[in-house]
Protein backbone atom coordinates (compact mmCIF):
# COMPACT_ATOMS: atom_id res chain seq x y z
CA UNK A 1 0.00 0.00 0.00
CA UNK A 2 1.53 3.32 -1.01
CA UNK A 3 1.50 6.49 1.10
CA UNK A 4 -1.29 8.09 -0.96
CA UNK A 5 -3.57 5.11 -0.38
CA UNK A 6 -2.83 5.17 3.35
CA UNK A 7 -3.69 8.87 3.56
CA UNK A 8 -6.83 8.35 1.48
CA UNK A 9 -8.03 5.53 3.73
CA UNK A 10 -7.29 7.60 6.83
CA UNK A 11 -9.30 10.49 5.42
CA UNK A 12 -12.22 8.20 4.66
CA UNK A 13 -12.13 7.00 8.25
CA UNK A 14 -12.10 10.60 9.54
CA UNK A 15 -15.18 11.41 7.47
CA UNK A 16 -17.02 8.15 8.13
CA UNK A 17 -19.20 9.48 10.94
CA UNK A 18 -19.95 12.77 9.22
CA UNK A 19 -21.24 10.74 6.31
CA UNK A 20 -23.34 8.49 8.56
CA UNK A 21 -24.82 11.50 10.34
CA UNK A 22 -25.66 13.04 6.95
CA UNK A 23 -27.43 9.91 5.77
CA UNK A 24 -29.45 9.64 8.99
CA UNK A 25 -30.42 13.33 8.90
CA UNK A 26 -31.80 12.77 5.43
CA UNK A 27 -33.48 9.46 6.18
CA UNK A 28 -35.21 10.68 9.34
CA UNK A 29 -35.61 14.35 8.41
CA UNK A 30 -39.29 14.56 9.31
CA UNK A 31 -38.95 12.74 12.62
CA UNK A 32 -35.94 14.83 13.56
CA UNK A 33 -37.81 18.06 12.84
CA UNK A 34 -40.71 16.86 14.99
CA UNK A 35 -38.32 16.12 17.83
CA UNK A 36 -36.25 19.26 17.10
CA UNK A 37 -33.01 17.33 16.90
CA UNK A 38 -30.28 16.35 14.45
CA UNK A 39 -27.36 13.97 14.09
CA UNK A 40 -23.96 15.65 14.34
CA UNK A 41 -20.85 14.03 12.91
CA UNK A 42 -17.35 14.17 14.30
CA UNK A 43 -14.06 12.42 13.70
CA UNK A 44 -14.45 9.41 16.02
CA UNK A 45 -18.23 9.05 16.35
CA UNK A 46 -21.46 10.99 15.95
CA UNK A 47 -24.14 12.34 18.27
CA UNK A 48 -27.90 12.86 18.45
CA UNK A 49 -28.40 16.43 19.65
CA UNK A 50 -31.47 18.38 20.78
CA UNK A 51 -32.27 21.68 19.08
CA UNK A 52 -35.24 22.32 21.35
CA UNK A 53 -35.07 25.62 23.27
CA UNK A 54 -35.95 23.75 26.48
CA UNK A 55 -33.13 21.21 26.11
CA UNK A 56 -30.56 22.96 23.89
CA UNK A 57 -27.59 20.89 22.71
CA UNK A 58 -28.38 18.03 25.11
CA UNK A 59 -28.08 14.62 23.55
CA UNK A 60 -26.43 11.24 23.17
CA UNK A 61 -22.78 11.08 22.14
CA UNK A 62 -20.33 8.39 20.98
CA UNK A 63 -22.76 6.72 18.58
CA UNK A 64 -20.97 4.58 16.00
CA UNK A 65 -23.63 2.48 14.26
CA UNK A 66 -26.86 3.10 12.39
CA UNK A 67 -28.66 0.60 14.62
CA UNK A 68 -27.64 2.47 17.78
CA UNK A 69 -28.65 5.79 16.20
CA UNK A 70 -32.11 4.49 15.32
CA UNK A 71 -32.57 3.11 18.85
CA UNK A 72 -31.60 6.42 20.43
CA UNK A 73 -33.84 8.42 18.10
CA UNK A 74 -36.87 6.26 18.85
CA UNK A 75 -36.63 6.99 22.59
CA UNK A 76 -35.08 10.45 22.42
CA UNK A 77 -36.53 12.65 25.15
CA UNK A 78 -33.76 14.67 26.83
CA UNK A 79 -34.28 16.21 30.26
CA UNK A 80 -34.17 19.94 30.80
CA UNK A 81 -30.85 21.22 32.18
CA UNK A 82 -30.60 22.27 35.83
CA UNK A 83 -29.52 25.76 34.79
CA UNK A 84 -29.98 27.97 31.76
CA UNK A 85 -27.29 27.79 29.09
CA UNK A 86 -27.75 30.88 26.87
CA UNK A 87 -24.93 30.05 24.45
CA UNK A 88 -26.33 26.56 23.89
CA UNK A 89 -29.80 28.05 23.41
CA UNK A 90 -28.37 30.43 20.80
CA UNK A 91 -26.54 27.62 19.04
CA UNK A 92 -29.56 25.30 19.02
CA UNK A 93 -31.83 28.06 17.66
CA UNK A 94 -29.37 28.91 14.88
CA UNK A 95 -28.91 25.29 13.79
CA UNK A 96 -32.65 24.50 13.85
CA UNK A 97 -33.40 27.64 11.85
CA UNK A 98 -30.61 26.73 9.44
CA UNK A 99 -31.94 23.22 8.84
CA UNK A 100 -35.41 24.64 8.21
CA UNK A 101 -33.91 27.09 5.71
CA UNK A 102 -32.08 24.61 3.47
CA UNK A 103 -28.93 24.83 5.61
CA UNK A 104 -28.43 28.58 5.11
CA UNK A 105 -27.48 30.42 8.31
CA UNK A 106 -29.76 33.22 9.60
CA UNK A 107 -26.99 35.84 9.44
CA UNK A 108 -24.26 36.73 6.98
CA UNK A 109 -24.53 36.59 3.19
CA UNK A 110 -25.76 33.10 2.21
CA UNK A 111 -23.50 31.18 4.59
CA UNK A 112 -23.98 27.44 4.10
CA UNK A 113 -23.76 25.30 7.24
CA UNK A 114 -21.06 22.60 7.30
CA UNK A 115 -20.98 21.35 10.88
CA UNK A 116 -20.95 22.38 14.54
CA UNK A 117 -19.00 21.56 17.69
CA UNK A 118 -16.09 20.27 15.62
CA UNK A 119 -13.45 19.06 18.08
CA UNK A 120 -9.77 18.87 17.09
CA UNK A 121 -6.85 17.71 19.29
CA UNK A 122 -3.70 19.74 18.66
CA UNK A 123 -0.08 18.60 18.79
CA UNK A 124 0.19 19.70 22.43
CA UNK A 125 -2.81 17.45 23.25
CA UNK A 126 -5.04 20.48 23.85
CA UNK A 127 -8.57 20.12 22.50
CA UNK A 128 -10.13 22.99 20.57
CA UNK A 129 -13.78 23.13 19.56
CA UNK A 130 -15.41 25.32 16.91
CA UNK A 131 -19.04 26.32 17.45
CA UNK A 132 -20.11 26.49 13.79
CA UNK A 133 -18.25 26.00 10.53
CA UNK A 134 -19.74 27.33 7.27
CA UNK A 135 -18.80 28.25 3.71
CA UNK A 136 -19.66 31.52 1.98
CA UNK A 137 -20.59 32.42 -1.61
CA UNK A 138 -16.90 32.73 -2.53
CA UNK A 139 -16.22 29.21 -1.20
CA UNK A 140 -14.23 30.59 1.74
CA UNK A 141 -14.51 28.65 4.97
CA UNK A 142 -16.10 30.70 7.77
CA UNK A 143 -15.17 29.97 11.38
CA UNK A 144 -18.00 31.11 13.66
CA UNK A 145 -17.92 31.43 17.44
CA UNK A 146 -20.94 32.23 19.60
CA UNK A 147 -21.05 34.06 22.90
CA UNK A 148 -23.86 35.16 25.21
CA UNK A 149 -21.72 37.99 26.66
CA UNK A 150 -19.43 40.48 24.95
CA UNK A 151 -15.87 39.43 25.83
CA UNK A 152 -12.84 39.48 23.53
CA UNK A 153 -11.95 35.94 24.57
CA UNK A 154 -14.31 34.71 21.85
CA UNK A 155 -12.32 36.66 19.25
CA UNK A 156 -9.12 34.99 20.39
CA UNK A 157 -10.83 31.60 20.11
CA UNK A 158 -11.93 32.11 16.52
CA UNK A 159 -8.48 33.35 15.46
CA UNK A 160 -6.80 30.39 17.17
CA UNK A 161 -9.02 27.88 15.41
CA UNK A 162 -8.30 29.55 12.07
CA UNK A 163 -4.53 29.64 12.57
CA UNK A 164 -3.81 26.40 14.41
CA UNK A 165 -6.39 24.14 12.80
CA UNK A 166 -7.76 25.19 9.43
CA UNK A 167 -4.55 26.78 8.11
CA UNK A 168 -2.40 23.93 9.41
CA UNK A 169 -0.89 21.68 6.73
CA UNK A 170 -1.92 18.72 8.87
CA UNK A 171 -5.65 19.41 8.52
CA UNK A 172 -5.89 21.04 5.09
CA UNK A 173 -7.01 17.95 3.17
CA UNK A 174 -9.46 17.07 5.95
CA UNK A 175 -11.25 20.42 5.61
CA UNK A 176 -11.22 20.16 1.83
CA UNK A 177 -12.90 16.75 1.96
CA UNK A 178 -15.27 17.69 4.78
CA UNK A 179 -16.48 20.75 2.87
CA UNK A 180 -17.01 18.72 -0.30
CA UNK A 181 -18.92 16.02 1.60
CA UNK A 182 -21.20 18.38 3.50
CA UNK A 183 -21.88 21.05 0.87
CA UNK A 184 -20.63 19.74 -2.50
CA UNK A 185 -18.53 22.91 -2.71
CA UNK A 186 -14.77 23.18 -3.17
CA UNK A 187 -12.98 25.20 -0.50
CA UNK A 188 -11.11 28.19 -1.97
CA UNK A 189 -8.33 27.90 0.62
CA UNK A 190 -9.33 31.19 2.25
CA UNK A 191 -10.74 31.47 5.77
CA UNK A 192 -13.00 34.13 7.28
CA UNK A 193 -13.78 34.68 10.95
CA UNK A 194 -17.14 35.60 12.48
CA UNK A 195 -18.38 36.11 16.02
CA UNK A 196 -22.01 36.30 17.12
CA UNK A 197 -22.81 37.99 20.43
CA UNK A 198 -25.47 40.16 22.11
CA UNK A 199 -26.40 43.60 20.87
CA UNK A 200 -24.99 46.56 22.78
CA UNK A 201 -25.95 50.19 22.99
CA UNK A 202 -23.58 52.53 21.19
CA UNK A 203 -20.60 51.61 19.05
CA UNK A 204 -17.07 50.60 19.90
CA UNK A 205 -13.94 50.85 17.78
CA UNK A 206 -12.51 47.36 17.10
CA UNK A 207 -8.96 46.69 18.20
CA UNK A 208 -6.43 46.40 15.39
CA UNK A 209 -5.73 42.69 15.92
CA UNK A 210 -9.43 41.87 15.61
CA UNK A 211 -10.24 43.91 12.49
CA UNK A 212 -10.44 40.83 10.27
CA UNK A 213 -13.32 39.44 12.35
CA UNK A 214 -16.89 40.14 11.26
CA UNK A 215 -19.31 40.77 14.13
CA UNK A 216 -23.01 40.00 14.23
CA UNK A 217 -25.18 41.16 17.11
CA UNK A 218 -28.44 39.56 18.16
CA UNK A 219 -31.41 40.81 20.17
CA UNK A 220 -33.48 38.80 22.62
CA UNK A 221 -35.63 37.39 19.81
CA UNK A 222 -32.59 36.35 17.77
CA UNK A 223 -32.76 39.13 15.25
CA UNK A 224 -29.28 39.47 13.80
CA UNK A 225 -27.53 42.53 12.44
CA UNK A 226 -23.97 43.17 11.36
CA UNK A 227 -22.07 45.52 13.64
Amino acid sequence: MNMYTKESNHQEENLKYFNLANELNEKFSQKLLEKKAHFRGNVNSFSLVSLNSETPEIGVSRIKTVRKAEEELSKFNPKEPMRKTPEKSLQAWIILNTIQNNYILPFGNNLTFITSELAIVLEDKKRVVNDILAINENNDLVVIELKSIRVNQVKDQVLKFKKEVILSDKYKSFFEDLTKLMTRKSWSGNVKCVIVWPKRNGESQPQEKYKEIEEYQYSENYVFEKS
